[in-house]
């Protein structure tokens, strides 16, 4: 397995693409330049534009796929969750403030805004270096639902996977927030992993990344509850 594939990541969500995946190309495509620090010009196209192909429509047809090399013959589905003692409305607004996740994620070094269109955002996410000094970097676009509390996203720029859709569920219950993450994908057959390993790497990721938001935004509302008038740090 290349060491490229170490960091290939989430999470985010999406449409489709007929490129197929290289990792000397993703990585020039999404790596930040001097010139381009997000990367925004470059990257695959829209899969969601009028070029794309509608892969489910075209295969429905001719019957199921066999398995292809990249793929264990089924989309892959995670999900995870985690019970945060905050205020719904506080994980929410914490949670969907995208240009703050560099500051709430432990993986992400920057994110570029590209476009707001209502309650749907398009923005370009820049990971770490990876330990090869890789960075990996894509577009996704996600659209929140504050009524139903919940936000569907998926990637625009969809590097190893055919397609990645994310889809974030916020419930209050006892003893605070419960936020449960899915995501949807499959595989393109030159991806160095297949689907098992990358639901593997997602299940593990998230429940990392799941635990350190909890961690962050608790200090957060504690931090509020306590310089709040009638809490613990008033006079």
């Amino acid at each position: 397995m290349p060491d490229e594939a170490i960091r290939l990541s989430i999470p985010e969500i999406a449409d489709l693409v007929a490129h197929q995946y290289d990792p000397d190309e993703e990585r020039q495509a999404g790596a930040p330049s001097p010139t381009d620090p997000a990367g925004v010009g470059s990257g695959s196209p829209d899969p969601g534009g009028a070029g794309s192909v509608d892969r489910d429509s075209a295969e429905a047809t001719a019957g199921p796929p066999a398995p292809r090399s990249g793929t264990t013959g089924r989309p892959g589905h995670t999900e995870n969750s985690v019970v945060i003692a905050a205020p719904l409305d506080l994980v929410w607004d914490l949670t969907n403030d995208v240009a703050g996740w560099p500051g709430l994620f432990t993986e992400y070094q920057s994110v570029q805004i590209l476009e707001e269109r209502g309650d749907t955002i398009r923005f370009r996410l820049t990971m770490y270096p990876d330990d090869n000094g890789v960075v990996w970097s894509w577009v996704s676009e996600r659209t929140a639902d504050p009524v139903r509390r919940e936000v569907h996203a998926h990637r625009v720029e969809t590097g190893p996977f055919e397609y990645m859709r994310i889809h974030w569920r916020y419930a209050e219950v006892p003893g605070g927030t419960r936020m449960t993450w899915i995501q949807d994908f499959e595989m393109k057959p030159t991806a160095p992993v297949n689907t098992a390993q990358m639901t593997d790497r997602i299940n593990a990721n998230s429940r990392i990344q799941l635990d350190v938001i909890r961690d962050r935004v608790e200090r957060i509302a504690a931090e509020l509850a306590a310089t709040a008038p009638g809490g613990a740090g008033d006079e």
